[in-house]
């Protein structure tokens, strides 16, 4: 959280300072403000990155859309809630939850080849789901268990209460769903 602060409140200033320092100066070139530009941008997002910024201020759906919104460079990332307010979640486990999504959307963006991938934050009585789809190449869930990274996560989710399930077969994607009940 102090580097995240340090990163948006200090360099990103700075950066902006800069920005308007420069717009004083007739010989600046259009591409040192990209540059510049691409700079606070990358400081922006790593920001955000770093910190539940996005949940303390606006909520674990919005947060997530975001992500979703983030990482969509090519065009096939969706997003979809029915949840209309604020969770009432406890802050760790809003940062769990998100820090989980955020490592199930980067699996499926670096090893699925999907044509399309699906997060979906759904509330149905006192349950929540957050689940991640692709119609990628699968993977063989077997081996979920002696996985670091998805073993580790597995892990994570149990120690807030929820589960963590997979869903997935050779040439038919996957999808994995987290499910907590919440108080």
């Amino acid at each position: 959280n102090k580097l995240s602060s340090l990163l948006h409140d200090g360099l990103a200033a700075e950066l902006t300072a800069l920005k308007l320092e420069l717009e004083q100066n007739p010989d600046v070139s259009d591409t040192s403000f990209s540059i510049l530009k691409k700079a606070h941008g990358l400081t922006r997002t790593i920001s955000h990155n770093l910190s539940p910024y996005l949940i303390n201020e606006k909520g674990l759906t919005e947060a997530v859309a975001y992500l979703v919104s983030n990482n969509n460079i090519n065009k096939n990332l969706f997003f979809y809630s029915n949840i209309t307010k604020n969770l009432e979640i406890e802050p760790k486990v809003a940062v769990i939850l998100f820090r989980s999504t955020q490592e199930l959307l980067q699996n499926a963006i670096k090893h699925a080849e999907a044509n399309e991938i699906v997060v979906q934050l759904m509330m149905k009585d006192d349950a929540l789901t957050i689940s991640v789809e692709d119609d990628g190449v699968g993977m063989d869930i077997s081996v979920i268990d002696d996985s670091v990274g998805l073993g580790s996560l597995k892990k994570r989710i149990e120690v807030i209460n929820g589960e963590l399930n997979f869903d997935s077969s050779p040439s038919h994607g996957t999808s994995a769903f987290i499910n907590l009940k919440l108080k």
